[in-house]
């Protein structure tokens, strides 16, 4: 359903990324990462990617249960939560980034799930104090960057 991005494809992806943003915003190319996107407000490239698998996640809960695609995805959900070194690609990216305790578990179990505007909220506020805790932590880490 999902195929797995390599940590070699994202690499590249986020470099082109960065390079595009440095350029739009006409900076040398030794800026720093964090500051050119900053500049602009934008989340790396990989925070975008786990926001929409968040999204897509979201829709696939709240899709008729007799839809097939339900069922693939209930019956996949059942086969990795059984066994989940069988299984790679979508169901274990989301795994890594639960940011509900257990949301999956409740899931399978009660076929409950927030509505859309709830859960694109929560989406939004989790990838959100992400990237700020990781802004937050490169910046405690080199002391030539102050905030």
């Amino acid at each position: 359903m999902w195929n797995e991005l390599q940590p070699h494809h994202l690499v590249l992806l986020e470099k082109a990324h960065r390079t595009c943003l440095k350029h739009i915003q006409g900076m040398s190319k030794n800026t720093r990462t964090d500051v050119a996107l900053s500049c602009l407000g934008i989340y790396p490239l990989e925070s975008y990617i786990d926001k929409t698998k968040l999204l897509f996640l979201g829709q696939l809960c709240r899709t008729n249960p007799s839809k097939r695609i339900c069922v693939l995805f209930l019956q996949g959900l059942t086969k990795y939560l059984n066994n989940p070194s069988t299984t790679f690609g979508f169901l274990p990216d989301i795994w890594k980034l639960q940011f509900e305790k257990n949301f999956l578990h409740t899931y399978a179990s009660t076929a409950s799930f927030p509505n859309r505007s709830t859960w694109r909220r929560n989406v939004n506020k989790a990838v959100h104090a992400c990237v700020e805790n990781n802004h937050a932590s490169n910046a405690n880490g080199d002391s030539k960057l102050v905030l």
